[in-house]
């Protein structure tokens, strides 16, 4: 009753129905002949958008305990649903008076949570013979109903009496099964129901015991967690935390949330969102970049709200463990709410309702385009941290795939051979004498050489312990996200370019040039041309936080514009963009703004954002 078992969910593909026919009327306001008159019959259908995960067939059966609800107390003449295997579409059918319709719409809007994987898209109006044809159809299939799950889940109702001590008409127990508690009294029988006061006194021993030792460790079916007051940095490889709070007032008091971060926090699933926190908070979580999340465990949801009520705790750290060996754990239960493997399977960066997920699982860019197959001719860009960077034409001919590079990426990460580039441009020399002049601490840092000091005719400006050439100086990259390594030598740094443009609070920055140029056959990236905006712009006073911003803000828009003449040029019309600088949230705010409208813009699916070298 209480556990869904992962692998069924996974191969359900079966039809799923429920039909309700000729419901009497159980309550509700009474409606008087006239007005019934009145109020002409309709049918129509609410349409649904399912995703067909565990997540979305946990929904199902949510929806449908409501929407059996619903029959004891609208009079319906007709209601039934149903959702057609490998379709994207769930439907609920309804005849009625057009004023029921309306009444039912709003019952299922106040229980009915939010959710990605299962998104309310319309209601229309049936004609009645359609109406008709589908009932009967549906009549006279067989099937095995949905609510023969064994998902037991709360809807938004019950969740909010469950976390209420005064509101005893829902307990936890209908949705959770103790197996374990390592504190239990005598009197507390787990092979029987928990009383509403056993309830508390784990909850409140949890609690002591967390402000006593700063750290729990949770067991929830057969995945044991920690929760603790602070963050331990080897907790994770992940270097931002993964925080739990009590709810969204909590989550918004703390960081800086857009309304899609909002929605996706707060839906059924209830995934790890990438968020910023405010500045003021930043010694709190030790970090500007956070991974946070609303709980969907009853348990936790309860410690937490007692926290909040009791000692103003509104959130904690949460660590998943895959090795228990030596953890003893306080209390272990098993619910029916579905579950991921990994943290990492449902955290997301969020943007404009769009959901990037961090899972990542192919080995090669070809793997990722394998699983995006195309059907028409794109312009692909892959930009990584930490893979090579790819823009890309793909043909399709006979369903084969031809690329064709368009832009090679190659340049060195020294940062004085670029500045010997810029040196030569119009006024390239002024501009790095007078950065010298009014940042010779920064340029004390870049270990320029005796020769590199003569060649820029920086000798009588710097008083500084000039170094002898190293050949490491000379690598190059094929990654242009590596210039932003010489930006952050330029702007002095004690941490990147993401991490600086996430704290910057504007919706623009200062435009950076990303240009191309000519280079024997080629066309390349004019790279020095972007270190001469970075300088000029520190030279003026701009701030690191908004020139960093800028630096991401200027790249996005660059992508819009190759895009743009990808349609000039070839007459492609979408874009594919792929690859971990989508998981920057700067990065990402951005990009959706700036490929053009006539342009399709498509993204990875999930687990293919970027490849595992």
């Amino acid at each position: 009753m209480y556990e869904l078992e992962k692998e069924n969910v996974a191969s359900n593909n079966e039809e799923v129905i429920l039909v309700t026919t000729n419901t009497n009327f159980h309550g509700g306001d009474h409606v008087s002949e006239s007005d019934k008159q009145e109020d002409s019959i309709i049918q129509c259908k609410f349409i649904f958008r399912d995703k067909q995960t565990c997540y979305s067939l946990a929904f199902k059966t949510l929806l449908y305990s409501i929407v059996n609800k619903a029959c004891t107390l609208f009079a319906f003449n007709h209601i039934f649903a149903n959702g057609l295997r490998n379709s994207d579409e769930f439907h609920i059918y309804v005849q009625s008076n057009s004023s029921v319709v309306l009444d039912f719409a709003n019952y299922l809007s106040e229980f009915l949570p939010v959710s990605i994987d299962f998104t309310f898209i319309n209601i229309e109006l049936v004609e009645l013979d359609d109406f008709n044809d589908c009932m009967n159809a549906i009549e006279s299939m067989s099937f095995e109903a949905i609510n023969k799950s064994c998902l037991q889940i709360p809807n938004v109702k019950e969740i909010h009496s469950i976390l209420d001590s005064n509101d005893k008409s829902c307990n936890i127990e209908s949705f959770l099964k103790i197996l374990n508690c390592n504190f239990c009294n005598e009197n507390i029988a787990l092979d029987s129901e928990l009383a509403s006061n056993d309830i508390q006194d784990i909850i409140k021993k949890l609690t002591h015991t967390l402000i006593d030792t700063k750290t729990i460790y949770l067991e929830r079916n057969k995945k044991i967690f920690k929760l603790s007051l602070q963050k331990y940095m080897n907790d994770s490889c992940e270097v931002a935390p993964h925080v739990l709070f009590a709810d969204l007032d909590s989550a918004q008091n703390f960081l800086r949330l857009n309304d899609s971060q909002k929605s996706v926090l707060a839906s059924f699933e209830k995934p790890f969102v990438k968020t910023a926190c405010k500045e003021i908070f930043f010694n709190e979580f030790d970090s500007y970049d956070i991974f946070t999340s609303l709980s969907s465990d009853l348990i936790v949801l309860l410690l937490l709200s007692y926290l909040k009520e009791y000692h103003e705790i509104e959130y904690l750290f949460y660590s998943e463990y895959t090795n228990t060996d030596n953890i003893n754990t306080m209390l272990s239960y098993i619910d029916s709410y579905p579950m991921n493997d990994n943290v990492l399977s449902y955290t997301y960066s969020v943007s404009q309702n769009i959901y990037i997920s961090h899972l990542q699982n192919h080995k090669s860019l070809f793997e990722i385009l394998q699983t995006n197959r195309a059907s028409n001719s794109r312009f692909i860009v892959f930009l990584s941290t930490r893979n090579n960077s790819s823009f890309l034409i793909e043909n399709i001919s006979n369903k084969d795939s031809v690329f064709k590079q368009i832009l090679d990426i190659s340049f060195t990460c020294n940062l004085v051979e670029q500045l010997k580039v810029l040196n030569s441009y119009d006024n390239g020399d002024k501009l790095i004498k007078n950065f010298a002049r009014e940042n010779k601490q920064i340029v004390s840092k870049w270990n320029l050489s005796k020769n590199d000091l003569e060649f820029l005719g920086l000798n009588d400006i710097l008083d500084i312990q000039y170094t002898e050439s190293s050949e490491s100086r000379h690598i190059n990259s094929s990654n242009l996200i590596d210039i932003f390594l010489l930006i952050a030598n330029i702007l002095d740094l004690e941490t990147n370019v993401f991490y600086e443009a996430n704290k910057c609070v504007r919706d623009r920055g200062p435009r950076i040039d990303y240009k191309l140029k000519k280079h024997n056959d080629s066309i390349i990236i004019d790279y020095a041309r972007i270190l001469r905006s970075v300088m000029s712009f520190k030279l003026a006073g701009v701030e690191s936080e908004l020139l960093c911003y800028g630096v991401i803000d200027s790249l996005a828009e660059f992508i819009g514009t190759l895009s743009s003449d990808m349609y000039v040029n070839y007459g492609i019309s979408e874009v594919f963009i792929c690859g971990d600088l989508l998981l920057q949230q700067c990065f990402l705010d951005k990009i959706l703004k700036c490929i053009p409208k006539n342009i399709k813009l498509l993204l990875p699916k999930n687990g293919s954002v970027d490849y595992l070298a």
